[in-house]
Formats: C-alpha cells, structure tokens, sequence
C-alpha cells in the first residue's frame, strides 16, 4: 500500500498526532519513531525532543519511511536568513538550488529497506 509522509521541523503538532498510531521502525541505521494512521505517515525530523540539526538521523529517517511503505513526501523547514527584507514570518519558497560540487552524500549509497 502506497503511502505519503509529511516531515516536520521541531515544533511538536500536538493535537495533530492524537488519531496516529505511534509505530518504531527499525533500520540497519537506528530506530525512528513515526505517527501512521491509513496511508499517513508523520515524521518529527528532531523527535519530540529538540535534537539540534547535526544531530538528527537522516539516514535513519529516510529508510524508516521506505521500509514503511512511503513513495511520496512532503517536507517543511524553517531556517534564518541574512537578508533584512526578510522578516521573522516571512515565507519563500526555494526555486533553484546550486550545486558547486560533486559530493557523494548518503543520497547517493543509501541502501533502503
């Protein structure tokens, strides 16, 4: 059965999670905590702590909702920005993404499932 996931940063959706299953998938990279429910699948990217960002485990992740069924995903982020035209609760949405180099990242050798 195809399902669809949705990763979110590290505000906890409290309320949003009641109706989802809490199911710990087991991958060859750490266990992962998802929220199922039917073909949902809710991913907190920082856990329910606040793991700081160089600490969550991608790999981890990722294989989670593959061995979990997951074919599409729809990601949300948050960052800062340097430019002051910018303000706190701005939304921009990314239309190019520059690569400078040739990086072999775990995208590239994941072993899934």
């Amino acid at each position: 059965m195809s399902k669809t996931a949705i990763i979110l940063g590290n505000r906890y959706p409290g309320a949003l999670l009641e109706d989802y299953e809490q199911k710990i998938v087991k991958t060859v990279y750490g266990n992962v905590l998802l929220y199922v429910k039917g073909k949902s699948v809710i991913l907190l990217r920082h856990a329910k702590g606040n793991i700081p960002p160089h600490r969550v485990n991608h790999k981890a992740n990722i294989c989670a909702l593959n061995v979990e069924g997951v074919e599409k995903v729809f990601a949300f982020d948050s960052v800062a920005s340097l430019n002051p035209k910018l303000r706190p609760g701005s939304v921009v949405l990314v239309t190019d993404y520059v690569k400078n180099h040739q990086l072999i990242s775990f995208h590239s050798i994941l072993p899934l499932g």
